[in-house]
């Protein structure tokens, strides 16, 4: 959500997908229903019900988020109904947006995305990731998936007229999780890269 406090001038924003390593998701048998009953729902319910739905581990997450990060437009009508839905939840307004706070994001990455990070932090360049991400309030959280790779972010910017990053266990009534959903083209810049294992320090 916008570029760095650093003294140095922002480079323009290239569009970054890092090569996760990521299991395949599980083929849902609930997620069909639980979207057709959304039909008629309140704007509220709606709300609920997609971000339920994204938070569901089925492949709906995750080929959706792959199809934004390829712009792959023959999966346009497979996902852009979804999609809307999930653009007006965050403008909805039952959502909470979430700012002046820290997040954490956990990766597998390789090498060669590691070091891409580790250049943007030397050059202050401003990326993007082009999907819909998950971030959590809790560190211990974010590590407890056992990934090589954590991303620290501090969400500072406040957008006047839309939402970027909202409170998901607040609309789905849960506390376990502290679940802040950032939305798609979300801006940031790497500040410092950790080395002990991979973590990295930003600010969007």
């Amino acid at each position: 959500m916008g570029g760095s406090s650093s003294k140095k001038n922002t480079n323009t924003t290239p569009v970054w997908t890092p090569t996760t390593v990521t299991k395949p998701a599980p083929v849902p048998t609930t997620a069909p229903r639980a979207l057709y009953e959304l039909i008629d729902a309140s704007p509220e319910k709606v709300s609920e019900g997609c971000l339920h739905l994204y938070t569901m581990e089925t492949f709906l997450r995750t080929e959706m988020n792959k199809f934004l990060r390829e712009a792959n437009k023959e999966k346009l009508v497979t996902y852009g109904p979804f999609l809307r839905l999930l653009y007006f939840t965050f403008n909805e307004p039952s959502t909470v947006e979430v700012h002046s706070t820290t997040v954490y994001h956990g990766m597998n990455l390789i090498q060669s995305d590691i070091d891409f990070y580790k250049r943007s932090a030397d050059d202050n360049t401003t990326l993007q990731w082009m999907s819909f991400t998950s971030t959590t309030a809790s560190r211990e959280f974010a590590e407890s998936f056992g990934t090589n790779t954590l991303f620290i972010m501090e969400l500072k910017k406040v957008y006047e007229k839309e939402k970027r990053s909202i409170d998901i266990d607040i609309s789905l009534k849960r506390t376990n999780q502290q679940e802040i959903l950032l939305s798609v083209g979300i801006e940031f810049t790497v500040e410092k890269v950790h080395t002990i294992f991979y973590t990295f320090y930003g600010v969007v």
